[in-house]
């Protein structure tokens, strides 16, 4: 989707932020995703991997002891 200017994008953002929680409340009924039992109630985690950029590096819970 593309709009004409920042002014129109940012209207369209404002109407579709509340979309957000009843779509991911929808999911929550869903309990078989690709089919494989889901072992959330929803799909927030499935939707943080997706837009997480990180590298391996940045994501891995090891510390550098230096």
């Amino acid at each position: 989707m593309q709009l004409q200017d920042i002014t129109e994008a940012r209207k369209l953002h404002d109407q579709l932020i509340p979309l957000g929680p009843i779509m991911l409340a929808l999911t929550a009924a869903t309990t078989i995703w690709q089919g494989v039992l889901a072992d959330t109630d929803v799909r927030w985690n499935t939707f943080g991997q997706i837009l997480d950029d990180r590298t391996l590096d940045e994501i891995s819970d090891k510390t550098d002891p230096n």
